[in-house]
């Protein structure tokens, strides 16, 4: 038994350019007779043309019922993968591609063909599969189904679509949603951070013998200018109280972005926590109206157990 064609790009060429001629402009069911030359290819390609002719339309349905017994191809969208095509062609991409498309071609020709046929076909393998893929994939000549348009030039026309699909479709897994859960910004650093800031405040009211409006940005920049460009100080504290306000400066940055980080996920816990309550309520009031219910079927189910005890309760409406 063959395996695949050593040249298969060149043994495909040669014969689709014998196929394309004879069908010119046909499509597959006006093309009556492939065999006109008298020859083993022409065999193989008459054998395999009545038998797309037989199965025209259903041929999707008959593919899918290979596919059940095989793993070698994928159906879409009323068309199917084997293998992966070349980018500037139709032929398989690679040697793995082209085993695949003879495994295929050989089991269709297993399920549709008698014995004797089956022996030709195999034969002439090489043949086979070339025939297969052009019968499949030349434009607007097998038509996989019956679907027309309207064009303003040529009147009603059939459509082609690829049958071949030309890369194996990858299905993506849908993505879970992660459930919202609270977050938590902590900062390590947060504690001694402020702690260095309260220092520095300390050490800079300390050189000036000057309480500071520390909340006030504004204010206490223009002091700090004040003392820094004036003869308040000796050159030695000028010199640390620059050193000290730069340190400080920076490390305020710092204390603030992490306070507004915390209260940025402070904000979204709060929502999430919100949001968590009401469902729990939502729950919880339904689980009451439901024991309501009950209840109230209860009692009224204890007051018909007393009333026939009793024998109150008539036998009809018409006995009141």
């Amino acid at each position: 038994m063959a395996s695949v064609s050593e040249n298969f790009p060149r043994t495909f060429y040669n014969l689709a350019s014998s196929w394309d001629a004879h069908v010119g402009t046909m499509t597959f069911e006006q093309c009556s007779n492939f065999n006109v030359y008298g020859s083993i290819n022409s065999d193989v390609a008459q054998l395999l043309h009545l038998e797309f002719i037989r199965r025209g339309p259903n041929i999707i349905n008959d593919l899918q019922t290979l596919w059940l017994s095989s793993s070698e191809c994928q159906f879409y969208n009323d068309s199917f993968w084997i293998y992966n095509m070349r980018s500037s062609d139709i032929l398989p991409r690679s040697s793995h591609d082209l085993a695949r498309l003879y495994r295929f071609v050989r089991l269709a020709i297993g399920e549709w063909f008698s014995r004797s046929d089956q022996l030709l076909l195999e034969q002439h393998i090489h043949v086979a599969v070339c025939f297969f893929l052009w019968y499949i994939t030349k434009p607007h000549f097998f038509f996989k189904d019956k679907v027309t348009k309207q064009t303003t030039r040529h009147g009603i026309q059939r459509v082609w679509t690829p049958l071949l699909l030309a890369k194996e479709v990858r299905f993506q897994t849908p993505r879970v949603q992660k459930q919202n859960t609270l977050g938590s910004s902590t900062n390590a650093q947060l504690p001694k951070q402020q702690k260095d800031q309260h220092c520095l405040k300390e050490a800079m009211e300390r050189i000036t013998s000057t309480t500071f409006e520390w909340e006030d940005s504004i204010s206490l920049h223009l002091k700090m200018s004040e003392f820094l460009s004036g003869n308040q100080l000796n050159i030695n504290q000028t010199k640390k109280l620059q050193k000290h306000y730069n340190d400080y400066k920076v490390l305020t940055n710092k204390i603030n972005k992490t306070l507004q980080k915390i209260r940025k996920v402070e904000a979204a816990n709060a929502k999430i926590a919100s949001a968590s309550a009401n469902t729990a309520e939502e729950h919880q009031a339904e689980d009451t109206f439901v024991d309501d219910i009950n209840c109230s079927d209860c009692a009224q189910n204890a007051a018909n157990q007393l009333a026939d005890e009793d024998g109150c309760v008539p036998d009809s409406w018409e006995d009141l």
